[in-house]
Order: C-alpha cells, then structure tokens, then sequence
C-alpha cells in the first residue's frame, strides 16, 4: 500500500503554521507597533522566513492595504492610536489572498486560497478582563459573527491575543 503523502504534508504544514504562529504571537504581542517600526517587523519576518504574521495592539488608525519591501500588511485600527490589528504577508502568499476585511480595530480576517482547501484567517486582540462587561459583550457577539460568516469548507485559523495571553486555534 502506499502512504498517504497527501494527508501527512497537509498536517505537517499544519503543524508549522501552528508553530510559527504562536511563537510569533507571544513575541510581537508585547511590541508596541508603529508606522517606524514595520522596517524591522519585516526583518523579522524574512529572518524566520515567515510566510504570514498576525500583529495585535498594532496602534495604527484606521484600516487600508500597505506593501513595503515585498510584505503586504492589512490592518484595521479605530480613531486612536489603541488597540488594532494586522496581518502580514509575504510576496508568494500575498497571491493566495481571495478577500479580506477589516471587521473593527479588534478583528480582521482574511481569506487564502491553498492547494486543497481555503482558509480563514482572523485575527483577534481580545478585551482583557478590567474592560467594561458591554464592551466584552460587545467584542465576543462580533467575533461570534464573524466566525459563522466565514465559509464552513474553509480551515479557519483563529489568532486570539490578550494582554499577556496569545492563542491559536484551527478548527
């Protein structure tokens, strides 16, 4: 019998993406981003030869498409330099991207096109637990949303991140 080389590579590449993800999660969490700083984001990017990144507390108004140096970066962010979020995306990755939005300065998603199947990429920086109750409320009912607009087919990766706390789940 032959092995199934298709399913292993597709969960070997689940593994890495997990990996890297997380590592990334905790390390850039604590990194007070600003527009200065996207130069070394993307080193750090190139040196792990990242392929994509998901940034929390990215403290950018509003929300829009930025490339710089062969890295596309989407984000969403409010009026204020608070809160935010951002996904970035090497030059060969960047070709899978199907759609994207920018749900509110606490979520984005993004969707990718992949061998096998599409996936859903949200990215998530969660009130911590002093926020008001409306404001948890608020933020969970949205993200709640999202996850069951997004395509049931699609492997959904979900980047959650609170202060001090980042997570990843694949459903």
């Amino acid at each position: 019998m032959f092995p199934n080389f298709a399913a292993a590579s597709a969960s070997l590449a689940l593994s890495l993406i997990h990996c890297c993800l997380s590592f990334f999660a905790v390390l850039l969490h604590f990194f007070v981003f600003s527009t200065g700083k996207l130069a070394q984001i993307i080193n750090e990017m190139k040196i792990y030869h990242l392929q994509i990144l998901g940034i929390s507390e990215m403290r950018w108004t509003g929300s829009g498409r930025l490339v710089s140096e062969e890295i596309t970066v989407l984000h969403s962010g409010g009026d204020k330099h608070e809160k935010g979020v951002a996904l970035l995306f090497d030059k060969m990755t960047e070709k899978a991207i199907i759609s994207w939005e920018p749900v509110s300065e606490r979520i984005i998603t993004a969707r990718l096109r992949t061998r096998f199947t599409n996936v859903t990429i949200i990215q998530v920086y969660a009130p911590t637990e002093a926020a008001c109750d409306t404001d948890k409320d608020g933020f969970y009912e949205q993200l709640s949303q999202v996850m069951n607009t997004a395509p049931t087919y699609d492997l959904k990766i979900h980047c959650v991140s609170k202060k001090r706390a980042p997570f990843l789940f694949l459903s």
